[in-house]
């Protein structure tokens, strides 16, 4: 109509604004939706998940018909007013639930060197304990062969020996706290040879370490102290004992002994998974990996 003015339209801008809306929201789905309901991944935290995959490429020394545990990060995301959840796979094939808030993990030395390979970087077997989304990290051992603990207990044992013969028990709580240090001194006399882990534990949660004779006809179990440690010994000569025989040390030391846990039988993670595995022993993963992150962790058909 001549001399009318058409007022200004908005459809153009709405339409882009939507588009970009849209677009937004399938980059999250790509990035972290999560397929719910098909029984793909157990989520043992609100944080953590795992998947069991069926291994694609074999690698040296595994089975067919091998299987790995893949597991992944809960990091929310957002842009403007859009929020999904992001699952990142994790860099670590070693994996314990210690509560809903933190998990210890921890690379295989076959894993580590896999991925120094990848990243041009010295291998990592740090243990560490990370927190809710990861936003802490807190080295507590250099290798989880060298964790150990007693069964249903708060803490963790890092054993480590020095170039100087001193053998250590660091005790950290669950949260990374420093509790104890004891020290004792390892491979002492020629003929006695000292484990790298704690053996036993008592009633009253004290480490027990164990020297084996070379020639198998003597042994002794060292408790390490602050101070001064104590030690017991076992003579192989002219009895059916053996060294390992925690019966024997329990008579010995007049102490109620428990085998130490390692690494692999801490958390909550291994429960969770067998009851997953006798309520549902036809699940199956999602996706298909390389079998060299394959834990130890878990146990895994």
């Amino acid at each position: 109509m001549p001399g009318h003015i058409q007022p200004p339209t908005y459809h153009q801008p709405v339409r882009l604004w939507a588009a970009a809306t849209l677009l937004l929201l399938a980059a999250g789905c790509l990035l972290g939706c999560d397929n719910k309901g098909e029984g793909k991944a157990l989520q043992l935290t609100d944080w953590l998940k795992v998947s069991k995959i069926a291994a694609e490429v074999q690698q040296p020394g595994s089975a067919p018909g091998d299987q790995s545990l893949q597991y992944a990060i809960r990091k929310p995301q957002r842009f403007w007013f859009i929020a999904y959840d992001n699952w990142l796979d994790m860099n670590y094939d070693l994996v314990n639930v210690i509560d809903d808030k933190n998990i210890l993990i921890a690379r295989s030395s076959k894993y580590a060197k896999i991925q120094a390979a990848k990243d041009g970087k010295a291998a990592d077997t740090q243990v560490r304990l990370m927190s809710t989304y990861g936003e802490v990290e807190t080295s507590l051992c250099p290798s989880s062969d060298l964790i150990n603990a007693p069964a249903n207990s708060d803490f963790i044992d890092c054993v480590e020996i020095s170039k100087l013969n001193k053998l250590t028990v660091k005790r950290t709580d669950i949260h990374g706290k420093l509790l104890q240090t004891v020290s004792m001194v390892a491979n002492e006399w020629d003929d006695l040879s000292t484990q790298k882990n704690v053996t036993y534990y008592d009633e009253q949660q004290q480490a027990y370490i164990l020297e084996i004779g070379k020639d198998n006809t003597y042994c002794r179990l060292i408790m390490p102290g602050k101070e001064k440690s104590q030690s017991f010994a076992l003579n192989l000569m002219n009895t059916q004992n053996k060294c390992d025989d925690m019966a024997t040390w329990a008579a010995i030391t007049r102490k109620k002994l428990s085998k130490a846990q390692s690494f692999g039988e801490l958390g909550k993670n291994v429960a969770i998974w067998k009851k997953l595995e006798a309520s549902n022993p036809g699940w199956m993963p999602v996706k298909v990996i390389a079998a060299d992150k394959k834990p130890q962790a878990l146990p895994a058909k």
